[in-house]
């Protein structure tokens, strides 16, 4: 700040300058300090600044890292039958996929489920069916889900199958093949629901076609049952 010229009215330019450094708001904070030459104004207006400057500045510390995402637990899986349906012919499917037939897996990946995470499960089956002989099938199958489902895919590729060794292909054909007579159940029922609303004289084709995917759905949960 240059004083040349101005010896009376010194501190009358300093406050100026100063007021055109720090602005309007900050000038108080000077003039309180009692300016009295250009050394003090230079430490003045470098203290504000340097106030100002901190005062815009994140706080770092409260700045948190968000935490993946939690993996999912077999454990924490709801134990209604439908669920548990479910659970037991995925883990079926992953862990003999042989004794079960990649026909039936196919038709089991297919079906609605309940429970919104083994879905996930089911839907990554579903994408890795052609790896089905394959002796990496279960990490074919984990490399497919979202990294929080891994752990639980991995879970149901090494829990207990409740059945003695000498049954054990008869009982993951048996649990894969419930899964899809409830799904056929379901169309059964959907099909039923649609020609009651049908009206079989104004849509004489419609009505036919639902009466023979009802025939079709029934002959295949009979040739189900039979297998």
């Amino acid at each position: 700040v240059e004083l040349q010229g101005h010896p009376a009215g010194g501190q009358h330019v300093l406050a100026g300058a100063v007021h055109e450094l720090v602005g309007e708001r900050d000038v108080r904070r000077v003039d309180v300090l009692g300016v009295r030459d250009e050394r003090e104004v230079g430490r003045a207006v470098a203290s504000v600044r340097g106030a100002s400057a901190r005062a815009s500045e994140p706080d770092r510390s409260s700045v948190q890292e968000q935490p993946a995402a939690e993996a999912l637990d077999l454990r924490k899986l709801p134990t209604d039958p439908a669920t548990r349906l479910e659970r037991d012919a995925l883990m079926a499917m992953l862990q003999y996929p042989s004794e079960v037939g990649a026909d039936l897996v196919r038709r089991a990946s297919s079906v609605d489920f309940v429970d919104n995470t083994l879905s996930v499960v089911r839907d990554a089956i579903a994408t890795s069916i052609e790896h089905i002989a394959s002796p990496d099938w279960l990490s074919r199958v984990a490399a497919e889900v979202p990294a929080p489902f891994e752990t639980l895919v991995k879970q149901l590729g090494v829990a207990p199958i409740p059945e003695r060794a000498e049954l054990i292909g008869v009982y993951c054909r048996g649990v894969s093949a419930a899964l899809v007579d409830r799904d056929l159940l379901r169309q059964k029922r959907d099909l039923l629901g649609t020609m009651q609303r049908i009206d079989s004289v104004a849509e004489p084709e419609r009505y036919a076609q639902v009466q023979r995917d009802l025939v079709r759905v029934e002959a295949e949960r009979r040739a189900l049952r039979d297998e």
